[in-house]
C-alpha cells in the first residue's frame, strides 16, 4: 500500500489524517464492520479511536514497513475492545434466554473472526498488488470487473493475482 500519507503524520497530521480517510476510510469503516455489525454509532466511534491511535503514535506509523496493515490491526482492536465495553454490563433477561445464540453458533462465528484476521496479517506476506486483489475480493465483496476498473488491470490478470494470492495465503494458513 502506498505510504505517503501516513508518512505526512508526523509533519502535517491534520493533513495525513484527510488523505488517509480519502483513500482508505471506505476499507476501514468496512474493516470495522467486520466486527461491528449493526451498530453504526459503535462503528463511528472506532473509526475516530483508530484515527486518534495514528495520531498520538505518529512517528511509529510513518516508520512503519506497512502502515495500512498496521492500522487495520489497530482498528480490529479498537473495535473488540468497544463491542467488550459496550456488552459489558447488559444483563438479558429470563425470558429472552432462549433468543441468544447457540455456542455452536458463537463457536463458528468467533472461528470464522480468526481466520478472518490470520488472512489479513499473512496478506502483508503477498506482493502489494495481490494483497490488494485478495483483500478487495475476499474481504471487501468487490468483483472482478470492480476490481479491474479499480486497479486498472485486464481480466485475466485480476484472476491470476487472486489465484497465486490464494494459493499462498492457503500455504501460509497450511505452515
Amino acid at each position: 500500500m502506498d505510504k505517503e500519507p501516513f508518512n505526512r503524520l508526523t509533519d502535517e497530521p491534520d493533513l495525513a489524517l484527510r488523505l488517509i480517510m480519502e483513500k482508505h476510510g471506505e476499507q476501514l469503516t468496512k474493516w470495522i464492520r467486520n466486527f461491528i455489525p449493526h451498530n453504526d454509532e459503535l462503528v463511528k466511534d472506532a473509526v475516530q479511536e483508530t484515527l486518534i491511535v495514528l495520531w498520538s503514535d505518529a512517528d511509529k506509523v510513518a516508520t512503519a514497513k506497512d502502515p495500512f496493515m498496521w492500522m487495520m490491526v489497530i482498528a480490529k482492536n479498537v473495535s473488540l475492545s468497544k463491542l467488550r465495553r459496550e456488552h459489558q454490563d447488559r444483563r438479558v433477561p429470563l425470558e429472552e434466554i432462549e433468543n441468544l445464540s447457540c455456542n455452536i453458533q458463537a463457536d463458528t462465528e468467533l472461528n470464522y473472526k480468526d481466520t478472518v484476521d490470520d488472512i489479513v496479517l499473512n496478506a502483508s506476506k503477498l506482493t502489494p498488488r495481490e494483497q490488494e486483489i485478495l483483500i478487495g475480493s475476499k474481504l471487501h465483496g468487490m468483483e472482478n470487473k470492480e476490481l479491474e476498473k479499480k486497479h486498472g488491470l485486464a481480466p485475466q490478470r485480476v484472476r491470476n493475482l487472486l489465484s497465486s494470492g490464494l494459493k499462498k495465503i492457503r500455504q501460509l494458513l497450511k505452515d
